[in-house]
């Protein structure tokens, strides 16, 4: 939008908007600084308006960048956070508007009309079946939109192709696959617009093409070789090797999602009857699954000698509610209900499987973090974030793993699929039948069994 108001003017509504923004004192310190130092800058150079070209010259001056291959951490951070501050500076001059790259801590404020309009978005996708998860990411996009709307005195009636543009403009710099999260996220929210008679022309049929996104349809698959190599790389003589080998088991022997494997508690493993119960956190589907004694055994291993001992409670939450059953193998039944009645008498039924020692869940980051470290001790390469491997492979793999041993078992995959699907806790066939495509890439011997076994092979 462009701004005609002198620095001084800029610069007091862009320090308010940090402040709304949620910033921390010590944050919104170092963005006062740099801001104090770019109107001395100005009034130096005679300069009464900003623009980027402003910007741009007082970096060069006082915070001088070589792009030599380094890191932006690899700066020094008076430096980060210069070139920060200006980029969010021209945003808000640009565009009335800046938005953080991280999550904020809070919520952006939203007036109570845009309150309003989210949650009824929110239920128009549940309608729709959107999952809790996905429903929660797009309307946390929509703050953003909604922030966006309100720094520009715009209503809900007037939106426009040119507001869409604008928006989007304000987070070209993020990632293809942020952006395109986002421009999906207001396409929805236009058609649900129309379509309940806020505004009198669908918008999302104008907008922006999306960005070319340069990724894999499908995730890799591990060869056995290199599976055998990562568990190995495990060291099993302290409690996080004994959590980790126990985790990194239940991916590769039974296909469970990390999500699912942080949110398991102790009442979740019924070990009378060698059953392994939980609510799936993305499918809301229950499943049964047959598990390996290797997979017992570390687990009594991890429950022996790996994990906290903590009186405090949790309540499990899965990410789709769904019930998942895994049976334990026979022999492994009475040697687990005599161990485990001794381990977890007077504890918590509902306390976290794997537990911080504050009796709480593992975040995200701390299995991440796992991974990575695992990766390194088993010498295989990470290529960086988006681009992996990731853990999730490993889940993808076993799919993989056991279609392939179907098909040189000589199984019937028609009706094998169907199991498959129970297994992985899918929703319907759609999802596992990718899986055969991924299986043909991998392993080109077996296409002609697909082709024999179905009318319709997954295409890409």
């Amino acid at each position: 939008m462009g701004s005609t108001r002198s620095m001084q003017e800029l610069t007091n509504d862009f320090n308010q908007a940090l402040v709304i923004a949620g910033y921390s004192e010590s944050r919104l310190t170092n963005f006062r600084t740099i801001i104090k130092r770019l109107l001395l800058f100005g009034a130096e150079q005679g300069i009464e308006c900003y623009s980027s070209s402003v910007g741009k010259k007082f970096l060069e001056k006082y915070y001088p960048v070589e792009f030599d291959g380094r890191l932006v951490h690899d700066l020094p951070c008076t430096t980060q956070y210069a070139w920060r501050t200006i980029a969010l500076l021209d945003d808000f001059n640009t565009h009335g508007a800046f938005f953080r790259a991280r999550r904020l801590r809070g919520n952006l404020q939203l007036t109570p009309e845009f309150q309003d309009l989210s949650g009824k978005f929110g239920d128009y996708s549940r309608s729709k079946g959107t999952s809790e998860a996905t429903i929660y990411r797009r309307q946390s996009d929509l703050r953003k939109f909604f922030n966006y709307l309100h720094s520009n005195e715009i209503s809900v009636s007037e939106i426009s192709h040119k507001t869409v543009v604008g928006f989007l403009g304000t987070i070209i710099t993020l990632s293809d696959a942020t952006v395109e999260h986002h421009r999906r996220t207001i396409s929805l929210f236009l058609q649900f617009l129309f379509q309940n008679g806020y505004v009198d022309e669908d918008h999302s049929c104008n907008m922006p093409a999306k960005r070319c996104l340069r990724k894999n349809s499908l995730p890799s698959v591990w060869e056995r070789e290199d599976v055998d190599k990562l568990l190995s790389a495990v060291d099993r003589g302290n409690p996080i090797g004994k959590r980790d080998y126990a985790i990194l088991l239940l991916v590769t022997k039974l296909g469970l999602r990390t999500g699912d494997i942080r949110t398991l508690c102790l009442s979740d493993i019924d070990w009378e009857t060698g059953r392994l119960s939980f609510v799936q956190s993305k499918t809301q589907k229950r499943v049964d699954l047959p598990m390996p004694n290797d997979v017992g055994w570390a687990i009594i291993d991890y429950l022996k000698h790996g994990r906290p001992k903590t009186e405090i409670q949790n309540i499990r939450n899965s990410k789709f509610s769904k019930e998942r059953l895994v049976p334990m193998s026979k022999s492994l039944i009475h040697y687990c209900s005599e161990y485990v009645s001794k381990v977890c008498e007077g504890r918590d039924a509902k306390a976290p499987f794997f537990q911080t020692p504050k009796g709480e869940y593992y975040r995200p980051n701390t299995i991440l973090y796992a991974w990575r470290q695992l990766l390194h001790y088993a010498r295989i390469s990470y290529g960086g974030k988006g681009k992996g491997p990731r853990i999730h492979d490993l889940r993808h793999t076993f799919a993989v793993h056991c279609l392939q041993k179907w098909v040189e078992s000589g199984e019937d995959l028609n009706a094998k699929l169907p199991y498959l699907s129970a297994y992985m806790g899918h929703v319907g066939l759609s999802s596992t039948q990718q899986y055969l495509r991924l299986t043909a890439e991998s392993f080109p011997h077996v296409t002609s069994a697909f082709e024999n076994s179905f009318d319709v092979f997954p295409r890409k």
